[in-house]
């Protein structure tokens, strides 16, 4: 017995911002005190793309405002909608012990119980944190959410709610078989596996097992719902491979870098990316004239690189067989290279040594705007590093970073500056 995807989503949600994505407590509780429509009587008609609740909100569905729809509480519903022909007096349930929901926090110590959960009653919805490497799911196992994206020193919250249907075990560890609300069009067809690390808490609705004579519901049999439209194309920033994966990896600072980053690639390597927004280079070094990224038709090699380049098509990576390097860090322009002041762009990692104008270890700054702006101060500094933490400040006559990041640094080079490969710090 299917039930209204538009109603739930619409009006079980504080305020009803149904735009702004729902939680399946409100869900559960909204069943327990109001009569929801089949989706025979108002079938899921919305559009957009399925992430788009990270960042657009809205009311209700005007054809739910104006029809009163989301009023059931004060003045219960009694149509359907007028396209679907439907019956309310046939279409509709309420069931008061879904809303008895229980939470759960979720770690090994509620693996068994996950698992009871799943054999016993069904699908269970759960929360984790989609970071950008999730958007670009394809296959594999997700770790979205798991590790803490620095500066953070934990693992993030939960901002997004998918359900898990089964489980397997690999070297004795479960991973889970799960649902995205994303479409087909997204990850192994709309599905995905997710390590235990991944799931931050779930919610189970209430017994019903013993409250069945406060059950309200129609007749009928309700019919099959229509099929969801296809995925839309990524928003733009969002990147993804869409061929090679164990040659390129998908960041969760929603980068793409070379394998095995910032060690050296591979030889023979290759890999297609898919990038829809201007290309801010964080590192890049490559075999010169062998080793390429093929940008609009142009490839670019050594140190000389695409910063700034917003491609009309995918992008390949390819490598020979023979010497490698460091390799690459490519990022989409405009998320988490804001950190920077205006003038300057976020990479990726350090360069050791202390300040490079003679100011050693022992440089503070208040805020990296002071930071930037001691940079400013000196023509021939090229790049500065930040802490957060320990507002320390480090200038550098070099622009690109030449080792990992180091703690909580920010690396930030002027954007304008021209790069000369040959430069370093004194």
């Amino acid at each position: 017995m299917p039930l209204s995807r538009t109603v739930l989503t619409a009006c079980s949600s504080v305020g009803r911002d149904g735009c702004g994505g729902g939680h399946m407590g409100m869900a559960y509780q909204y069943i327990s005190q109001n009569s929801v429509p089949l989706n025979t009587c108002m079938p899921y008609f919305a559009g957009g793309e399925g992430v788009d609740h990270f960042s657009v909100s809205g009311s209700e569905p005007e054809s739910l405002n104006t029809a009163d729809k989301c009023q059931a509480k004060q003045t219960p519903t009694t149509e359907c909608l007028p396209a679907t022909a439907g019956n309310w007096a046939n279409s509709w349930l309420r069931a008061e012990g879904v809303g008895s929901a229980s939470h759960w926090r979720f770690g090994d110590a509620q693996v068994d119980q996950f698992k009871n959960e799943l054999m016993t009653f069904g699908p269970v919805a759960y929360a984790i944190h989609a970071t950008n490497s999730f958007f670009g799911y394809a296959s594999g196992v997700s770790l979205s959410g798991c590790d803490p994206i620095p500066p953070a020193t934990s693992p993030p919250g939960a901002n997004h709610a998918v359900v898990a249907i089964g489980w397997n075990t690999k070297d004795s560890v479960p991973v889970w078989d799960c649902l995205n609300s994303w479409g087909d069009g997204w990850g192994d067809r709309g599905k995905f596996k997710v390590a235990t690390c991944a799931i931050k808490w779930y919610q189970t609705p209430g017994d019903m097992s013993g409250s069945a004579s406060s059950w309200s519901f129609g007749g009928g049999a309700p019919e099959p719902g229509p099929s969801p439209a296809p995925t839309p194309a990524p928003p733009a920033g969002v990147w993804s491979i869409t061929s090679g994966a164990n040659h390129c990896t998908l960041l969760d600072d929603g980068c793409i870098a070379s394998k095995n980053f910032p060690q050296n690639y591979a030889d023979n390597g290759r890999c297609i990316i898919n990038a829809n927004s201007q290309i801010a280079v964080a590192v890049f070094k490559t075999e010169a004239s062998y080793d390429k990224l093929e940008v609009n038709g142009i490839q670019y090699s050594g140190e000389a690189s695409p910063d700034g380049i917003t491609p009309t098509a995918a992008i390949t990576w390819s490598s020979d067989g023979s010497v490698t390097r460091e390799g690459w860090k490519i990022c989409p322009t405009g998320s988490d290279l804001e950190a920077c002041p205006d003038g300057y762009t976020l990479h990726s990692g350090d360069i050791p040594g202390g300040d490079g104008f003679g100011n050693g270890y022992d440089n503070p700054k208040p805020t990296i705007d002071s930071c930037k702006d001691d940079c400013d101060a000196e023509p021939s500094c090229l790049s500065f590093e930040y802490s957060p933490s320990s507002s320390q400040c480090f200038n550098n006559r070099a622009r690109i970073p030449t080792h990992a990041q180091h703690e909580d640094f920010l690396f930030c080079s002027k954007a304008t500056a021209s790069f000369d490969p040959n430069s370093s710090m004194a």
